[in-house]
């Protein structure tokens, strides 16, 4: 669960939707961002809202079946598609969804980033998942999203956009910028001639850390 209070909580999504909107990583009312509350509570960015505007009383109190707990303010159409990662993945406490340019242009090209080409990735990313096209807002796509998730904590939706799930929201906003980087950067290697994959023994070296890591906190700047 979150170590912050609810009132924090809205905040910081606030916070990390500014973010995630000053970074480029979301659009007009692209993209949105939950978090798990307690057992059957959840709290979630609302329909059709800028995440680059949002104030903690925009914010949608949910329970488990993704209604509404509070009058006035309507989810996100696709809560039903974390409410999946979330019975999935107990370990998931926070959820965010955005269109980062160059990750969705790999989604669009129902492609993958490469593995073992770039050592922060391999460690903090992979295994990076594709999940396949499903209309956003159904519940097909919910349904799309679950056996990808168990595996996984970084999502490519195809035609779509990109999922990061973690234990708390700087997490999750740490893997959705890593992954827009990461992808640039693999773009920039293919017009120097194309990324080089590791050796097996730096590979297993790279999965070792990331063993060993997995779970560590990467504090937040400031």
């Amino acid at each position: 669960m979150q170590s912050q209070q609810p009132d924090q909580l809205r905040q910081t999504i606030c916070d990390i939707g500014w973010r995630l909107w000053t970074r480029g990583l979301c659009s007009g009312s692209d993209g949105n961002i939950s978090v798990r509350l307690s057992e059957g509570e959840y709290l979630c960015t609302p329909s059709n809202r800028s995440k680059g505007f949002l104030s903690p009383g925009n914010l949608c109190r949910i329970d488990s079946a993704g209604r509404p707990l509070e009058r006035g303010i309507r989810p996100s159409s696709e809560i039903r598609m974390h409410l999946a990662i979330y019975e999935e993945r107990p370990d998931v406490s926070a959820i965010i969804h955005a269109h980062p340019p160059h990750a969705t242009g790999f989604a669009l090209a129902h492609r993958l980033p490469p593995h073992w080409v770039y050592a922060e990735a391999d460690v903090l990313l992979h295994p990076i998942a594709l999940v396949p096209y499903v209309t956003p807002g159904d519940q097909r796509l919910a349904d799309a999203v679950r056996p990808h998730a168990r595996k996984s904590d970084v999502l490519l939706l195809a035609n779509h956009g990109a999922v990061c799930m973690d234990a708390d929201l700087e997490q999750a906003y740490f893997k959705m910028e890593m992954l827009e980087t990461f992808v640039r950067i693999v773009l920039a290697a293919e017009g120097a001639g194309g990324a080089k994959q590791l050796v097996s023994s730096d590979q297993a070296e790279l999965l070792r850390l990331r063993q060993k890591l997995r779970g560590q906190r990467f504090d937040p700047p400031g």
